[in-house]
């Protein structure tokens, strides 16, 4: 009873689902009170009774373990993909879908040591209590086997025995009764503790700015997992005795993803330092006017961040705020991401504070020139697509580890050097990006990363481009070469520019649509819209 009661508290602490953790709890609870109530009903009958009892708990175990998962996991089917074997990109970005998903598997998939021991209980249960049915069951039948009454030899032979009865003064109780006694009035006070907790849980007030609420057993404030600000619906404009009414009623504790959304004068509110177990922080639709050291991101505040989304946001001077370059960043951050903002550079020493590795999305921003620092942050993912960069950043195929890059959408006419060099990469390298730029041609020291692609899968992309709309015009006929081999050197052009066979040049470059920006804008701008969407009728 102790493990399907903390599989109850788990509920009640991960999943939202007032119905699942009402009927979950209404399940343990009827099952501490039927057990005395079967031994009462049942007393003469004692095989049914521990049948009736064995059977209720190998059910319940049974519930606690495949029922809940299946029950789960019923809400994600879904949503998933065969055709790409996951789950589609934009519902990583889904505030709401994300937390419930990473909450909600803990109870599906073993999280810990206490989990994993936990399962093997609730299983050996199982296994134990349809063992014990089974023996049950076969020692009924062979009961209803015997011959039932004394034979006529036996009363032939046995002689009556006459004399007096003693009767006792004192009426002793067998030791088994006693235990049972207590054990009952044990499993009918713990079922009135659990369903005590539970409604305590449940009184836990709803907050508005709760995007997503839990109600653990032992909360003293609500739980609040996805905690929101949204500056629209206060109607305020995000200074920080506007936010901090509303998020200091939370447990802090159980924070651990902020949205903070439509707020024309963001003030970032110390109080955010207050949640240590934040690990995402996203910014929509907001201009920063003020986000000091006090309510910095730190290690010391942050130690669990992971990743940072800014969505449409314009920063003072078009640069990172002091409270985004604290010199005590936290270095657990892997995935920072910023789209439709007004940043025009980033700090030379950002590489001695923001971890090195890991994502960085700077989509349709204001760069002008291809930053140096990202050289020394060497992150594994770079998308720069829809910036203002007119030079192909050659220098970034030097960067360690680096498997993708992203210059789409950028004015970029070529990727030669002048005087022309041979660039040496890192051979890591796989997907480049240049979708809708001016890229007409390719240079021979790109050979090797074209090496590095598939016929399926090309390493570069430059769908929308001049070097596609040769192709086309090479694959109509109206065209033999590229122009590119009239007024380049051949040894200064990669291999696939000497060739006129469309099929072998699209098994080398693709010319395929793909996403220029990574970040799902179109799917954030209808989870964070000032007015509900209109949805089309079904």
């Amino acid at each position: 009873m102790f493990l399907q009661s903390y599989q109850a508290y788990r509920l009640s602490r991960f999943v939202p689902r007032l119905w699942l953790n009402r009927v979950y709890v209404a399940l343990v609870v009827l099952h501490c009170w039927s057990t005395p109530l079967i031994r009462i009903v049942f007393k003469r009958r004692v095989v049914l009774s521990r049948l009736y009892l064995l059977l209720g708990a190998a059910l319940l175990d049974l519930f606690s373990t495949i029922g809940l998962a299946v029950i789960l996991l019923t809400t994600y089917y879904k949503d998933y993909d065969p055709e790409i074997g996951g789950f589609p990109q934009s519902f990583w970005y889904n505030d709401e879908w994300v937390v419930n998903f990473f909450n909600e598997f803990h109870l599906v998939l073993v999280v810990s040591w206490i989990d994993l021991l936990n399962q093997i209980l609730f299983y050996t249960g199982i296994i134990g209590a349809m063992e014990n049915i089974k023996e049950l069951l076969e020692q009924t039948r062979a009961r209803a086997r015997l011959q039932v009454g004394p034979t006529t030899t036996a009363l032939a032979t046995k002689e009556p025995s006459v004399g007096p009865v003693l009767r006792s003064n004192t009426l002793v109780t067998p030791p088994r009764h006693r235990f049972d006694r207590v054990a009952h009035t044990g499993l009918v006070i713990w079922g009135l503790v659990v369903l005590c907790l539970h409604v305590h849980g449940q009184t836990q007030q709803q907050l508005s700015q709760c995007l997503m609420q839990v109600r653990p057993w032992t909360a003293t404030r609500p739980a609040c997992v996805l905690l929101s600000m949204d500056c629209s619906q206060a109607n305020v404009l995000g200074h920080e005795d506007d936010i901090t009414p509303l998020w200091e009623v939370a447990d802090p504790t159980a924070v651990t993803r902020i949205v903070i959304r439509h707020c024309p004068e963001l003030r970032m509110p110390t109080i955010l330092q207050t949640f240590h177990r934040l690990d995402t922080l996203k910014l929509c639709n907001c201009t920063i006017v003020n986000w000091a050291d006090s309510a910095a991101i730190t290690n010391q505040h942050h130690p669990v961040l992971t990743a940072i989304f800014v969505v449409r946001v314009n920063f003072p001077n078009g640069q990172l705020p002091p409270g985004m370059v604290s010199s005590d960043y936290p270095q657990s951050v892997y995935d920072s991401e910023f789209i439709v903002t007004n940043l025009r550079t980033l700090p030379d020493d950002l590489d001695t504070k923001w971890p090195h590795g890991g994502s960085i999305y700077i989509e349709m921003s204001q760069l002008e020139q291809f930053p140096s620092v990202l050289l020394r942050l060497e992150p594994t993912d770079l998308s720069l697509a829809v910036n203002h960069l007119t030079e192909f950043p050659v220098e970034a195929m030097q960067i360690p580890d680096m498997v993708f890059l992203s210059l789409a959408a950028n004015p970029i006419s070529t990727l030669e050097t002048i005087p022309y060099t041979d660039v040496v990469d890192n051979g890591v390298l796989a997907n480049l990006k240049l979708m809708e730029t001016n890229v007409s041609s390719l240079p021979r020291w790109l050979d090797s990363l074209l090496d590095r692609g598939s016929p399926s899968q090309p390493s570069v992309n430059l769908h929308h481009s001049p070097f596609c709309w040769y192709v086309r015009e090479l694959k109509n006929g109206t065209r033999l070469h590229f122009p590119a081999v009239d007024t380049t050197p051949e040894d200064e052009l990669a291999t696939v520019m000497l060739l006129s066979d469309v099929a072998a040049i699209t098994q080398s470059v693709s010319c395929r649509y793909y996403f220029v920006t990574l970040y799902p804008l179109e799917s954030e701008d209808e989870w964070s819209a000032l007015t509900p969407v209109d949805r089309p009728s079904k």
